[in-house]
């Protein structure tokens, strides 16, 4: 009876893993509810066991872990965040298992998703406490989609100044070899090393990254990650005063959200800002008031 659970639950969490995967985390919230019940329901989980731990460490890990995802896509950050701690506490209560693999990688994931919901919400403290474990179970190399998320916790907090430093020492690593990465990861990071160049107001560079994340990869990019790498592209042409290639790429990003049937609305609000402005380009008073305006 428990090893039919675990393997539901494993089942469970590999289906969950490829269906966020595909979808992305932004931009699809009712998708991933509705797929995360049916999936529950499907795999006749233990899932009572969030309110009620009871049973094996890796069933307990399994619901946490699987429950952390969901809340993720819910942008239910504080409760993930509870939930996340709770995995992190349930492993570590037990470290005579981390000697064993499958119950290091599961310390691993917990360690991860406790960085996520941390980042999300600006726990810059307690998410460099969490990079210093995760470092000393990686070391020598630890994989490049952590760092990344430290440089989303300083995007979302606006520390760019710290996140510049970091971003050097990314670079630094990814030339050196000493870093880990999948093809996602380093998608992600293009991304947060160009969003940390704009808020910077480090243009330039900040076209070289997103340029990395929209040509290196094209048609292997999670849809939202290239949605939002779209619009990112579009500011940074604005604030260069590109109007003439401006022009042509707001035709052609305009094109591509249409195709997504009301999804994206922020992006599209954005895009039609843009393409309503555009001749605004090198007025910057201008700018700023038709931007108080969209905010109100």
């Amino acid at each position: 009876d428990i090893i039919i659970r675990i393997n539901d639950l494993r089942n469970l969490k590999v289906k969950t893993e490829s269906h966020f995967t595909v979808f992305g985390f932004i931009g699809h919230k009712e998708q991933h509810r509705i797929f995360f019940e049916r999936a529950i329901k499907a795999a006749q989980a233990p899932f009572n066991k969030l309110n009620n731990p009871r049973g094996t460490t890796i069933e307990l890990f399994l619901c946490y872990h699987i429950h952390g995802m969901y809340l993720a896509t819910q942008q239910e950050y504080a409760k993930g965040y509870q939930v996340s701690k709770k995995a992190v506490s349930l492993l570590e209560s037990r470290l005579y298992l981390i000697k064993h693999q499958p119950f290091l990688r599961a310390y691993y994931s917990s360690l991860y998703s406790y960085l996520f919901f941390c980042s999300e919400l600006f726990k810059q403290n307690e998410a460099l406490a969490v990079l210093n474990k995760i470092s000393k179970l990686t070391a020598p190399n630890t994989p490049l989609l952590v760092y990344s998320l430290l440089l989303d916790m300083y995007i979302n907090s606006g520390n760019f100044h710290i996140g510049l430093s970091l971003v050097k020492e990314i670079e630094d690593k990814l030339k050196s070899g000493k870093i880990k990465y999948t093809k996602g990861a380093l998608m992600i990071t293009y991304f947060n090393t160009s969003y940390i160049h704009f808020g910077s107001k480090n243009y330039s560079q900040a076209l070289k990254a997103i340029n990395n994340l929209l040509n290196a990869f094209h048609g292997q990019v999670l849809n939202d990650l290239h949605c939002t790498g779209r619009i990112l592209n579009l500011l940074i042409h604005f604030e260069l005063g590109n109007q003439e290639l401006l022009e042509y790429l707001i035709r052609s990003t305009e094109r591509y959200l249409s195709k997504k049937k009301g999804k994206y609305k922020s992006e599209k609000i954005i895009l039609n800002f843009l393409k309503s402005n555009i001749s605004l380009i090198e007025n910057k008073n201008q700018i700023i008031e038709a931007y108080q305006k969209l905010k109100t």
